[in-house]
């Protein structure tokens, strides 16, 4: 085989191997269990993960029925009420900001990991992102979250901690308003190692 051809093929196969957040050279993701919300709903929960990965992903688009063009989706694990922290960076098209909280109990979630379309946004549009959950097998460390989405205008990067050590068995998303995730909405969760 030329050696052109060598290099090309080796370069192609690790572009596909490129998550959505940075490379992944070496792994593949497994689809464990999809989730298309036939009707409204106040969460979505996946209960019983499997532990034999290495990394959780979730990937997902989603609009709810609040009043605004967007809506701040939420994290629980294993449906505690321990510590959570977490940190963002956003953009609304026409200003940036940040925010973080180090040790919030509010809601027992990470708040606002991303932000998906509101009711008030443009007909038909739905907010699409990105979650990674790292080692969330791992029973000697927290649980670290990074995660990338938004909607129309609304752009936002974050990460959370749970202050918990505990093995991740279930994951609930829910909305940082008394809103519900719309009919059509689809949540995607993938192990990877």
């Amino acid at each position: 085989m030329p050696l052109l051809q060598t290099i090309g093929n080796a370069a192609s196969r690790a572009w596909q191997r490129l998550g959505p957040l940075g490379p992944v050279i070496g792994s593949d993701f497994q689809l464990i269990s999809t989730q298309v919300l036939s009707a409204n709903a106040t969460s979505v929960t996946f209960s019983s993960i499997p532990q034999t990965f290495k990394h959780l992903q979730i990937r997902l688009t989603g609009r709810t029925d609040s009043a605004g063009s967007a809506s701040d989706l939420c994290v629980t694990f294993n449906g505690t009420s321990g510590s959570y922290a977490y940190h963002q960076l956003y953009s609304t098209g026409s200003s940036v900001g940040s925010l973080g909280y180090s040790s919030s109990n509010s809601g027992n979630k990470i708040s606002s990991v991303f932000a998906i379309a509101g009711g008030g946004a443009t007909t038909g549009a739905f907010g699409t992102g990105v979650i990674d959950v790292l080692d969330y097998t791992q029973t000697t460390k927290n649980k670290t979250v990074k995660s990338f989405g938004g909607v129309t205008n609304n752009l936002v990067i974050g990460s959370g901690l749970w202050l918990n050590t505990s093995a991740v068995t279930s994951i609930v998303f829910s909305l940082q308003s008394a809103s519900n995730i719309v009919s059509g909405s689809r949540f995607s969760l993938y192990g990877w190692n």
